[in-house]
């Protein structure tokens, strides 16, 4: 049973990395898209933010401190691959039963102008109630 949980998260996150990259790539293909051009050479990910969650209230990474985060960019109006990845998160959390508690699910916006703070709400109560922000 162990072995199939792990399973399960280490191809969730795959797929989660993957559905990523392809948003990324997306946004950054359309005109006046994020494009830096500018290369580090170290990847621009983890580190501290600042968010609104689906309730209006400010949260930064300190809220879920102890917590393991899944974190999901989509946005609502995402026809077919967001609502099926949050499924796949969602199966996620209940497969891990009390454990699901140590788990923070984060679903982040990509279009904020559309993505109010009313329509998240109504979109996350979709995909296990309760466990959002």
């Amino acid at each position: 049973m162990n072995q199939r949980l792990i399973r399960l998260a280490v191809g969730t996150l795959i797929g989660l990395l993957i559905a990523a990259g392809i948003v990324w790539w997306q946004v950054s293909q359309l005109p006046g898209g994020t494009r830096s051009g500018t290369q580090t050479g170290t990847a621009l990910i983890g580190g501290a933010f600042s968010l609104t969650d689906h309730t209006g209230r400010p949260v930064t990474q300190a809220d879920y401190q102890g917590r393991h985060m899944l974190v999901y960019f989509g946005f609502t109006f995402c026809p077919d691959v967001c609502p099926t990845e949050l499924q796949v998160m969602a199966t996620a959390l209940d497969r891990l039963g009390d454990r699901a508690d140590e788990v923070q699910p984060l679903f982040v916006t990509i279009d904020p102008e559309r993505d109010t703070v009313t329509q998240m709400a109504e979109y996350v109560a979709q995909f296990h109630p309760g466990s959002w922000g």
